[in-house]
């Protein structure tokens, strides 16, 4: 993995990521905010798409800011959306469903809000010394 075609701002995302404790979550907002990027929600969720560390940098734990499950691996509905929820709960985040589209999508939402991770520590040298480190590993297992 070359961790030098990533953006500053895909490192920066990626390290914050790696905050997020298990059976916690975060919001796409949150992390733009961390960043000092508000109204950057949008881009976070691009730079996550694009993710290439997954599952080590943990991008299942971050949700839309109402708390809803949001997309994963750029898709909003369908398998990819189930495999993050199954992530979640095997995670203990605990979810409920709050409603079913007229398509017959359930939605799920976070029950407590006590599982929102947002205490995140930025240090650009070290999320890019963080991000360099888990590109190594996953070029040493392979």
């Amino acid at each position: 993995m070359k961790t030098q075609k990533l953006s500053s701002f895909q490192r920066a995302v990626y390290a914050l990521c790696l905050q997020i404790p298990a059976g916690k979550v975060s919001t796409y907002a949150t992390i733009a905010c961390a960043l000092k990027k508000p109204g950057g929600s949008i881009a976070v969720g691009q730079a996550l798409k694009r993710n290439p560390f997954a599952p080590i940098v943990p991008c299942h734990r971050v949700l839309r800011s109402d708390l809803s499950i949001g997309g994963f691996h750029g898709q909003v509905s369908g398998p990819e959306i189930d495999r993050k929820v199954e992530m979640l709960l095997k995670e203990q985040v605990p979810l409920r469903n709050v409603d079913t589209s007229a398509k017959g999508v359930k939605k799920l939402k976070l029950v407590d809000e006590s599982s929102v991770f947002g205490a995140f520590v930025w240090d650009e040298a070290a999320a890019n010394a963080i991000i360099d480190s888990v590109a190594l590993s996953i070029e040493n297992e392979k």
